[in-house]
């Protein structure tokens, strides 16, 4: 159909929220993941960390940014 009408169809995702604010969120949610995960093993082998998870969290979540990796 879009041939004959000398269109192109195009699909596309629509954020519902600003793309960098949905990156950041999508990144401190794996960064919390990955931490609570880690933390339990450290806990385990009596190598707690005393950093606040807060600015851990923070870190690990900018670090996924600049990767890429946050999804």
């Amino acid at each position: 159909m879009a041939h004959a009408m000398d269109c192109d169809l195009i699909y596309a995702f629509v954020p519902k929220a600003d793309i960098d604010e949905l990156m950041k969120r999508a990144a401190r949610e794996k960064a919390k993941r990955t931490l609570a995960t880690a933390d339990v093993h450290m806990t385990l082998e009596n190598q707690r960390v005393e950093q606040s998870i807060q600015e851990r969290v923070e870190r690990l979540a900018n670090k996924l940014l600049e990767k890429g990796d946050v999804w």
